[in-house]
């Protein structure tokens, strides 16, 4: 069982990957859990992260975390922007930009067919406009968070 953890003083993330961020800071539990909290993410009241197969949640104040949405292949990176939960799904040498309702449900694919520059998974972030991340050529790429083809933005070398 892994436990996650919610640090009395500073970074949320930090707390909830390691059981404490600092000398002297100590951790709190505030769910039990049997899988990985992998790619966590956050809005104002919950945590979001991937498992091996769903995108969950679990509310800031403890409690028993909820399947967004299921029968998701592994993948890393989630990221929260309004009210909607995003990820990239990579199945074989396809990968797919998703989104749901934070509240669940409601799963669409923005992006069906985002190939471009090998497998992705290097981050995943938003301005509320945007996605944005990174794969292994070098690609920082963008989408719209309504949906459509992403493209390049620039590049990491």
């Amino acid at each position: 069982m892994k436990n996650l953890r919610r640090a009395a003083v500073g970074s949320l993330a930090c707390a909830l990957v390691l059981p404490a961020c600092g000398p002297g800071v100590r951790g709190e539990v505030i769910a039990t859990t049997s899988i990985l909290a992998a790619a966590l993410s956050q809005d104002t009241d919950f945590l979001y992260w991937r498992t091996e197969d769903a995108i969950v949640r679990l509310s800031k104040q403890g409690g028993t975390p909820e399947t967004i949405v299921g029968g998701q292949p592994p993948g890393a990176n989630t990221v929260v922007s309004g009210d909607r939960v995003f990820w990239l799904n990579q199945s074989g040498g396809a990968v797919s930009l998703h989104s749901a309702a934070t509240t669940g449900g409601d799963e669409r694919v923005l992006d069906p067919d985002e190939n471009a520059g090998g497998p992705i998974f290097r981050n995943l972030a938003s301005d509320g406009t945007f996605l944005y991340w990174s794969n292994e050529s070098g690609e920082i790429r963008r989408a719209p968070v309504i949906g459509g083809g992403a493209g390049t933005f620039g590049q990491t070398d």
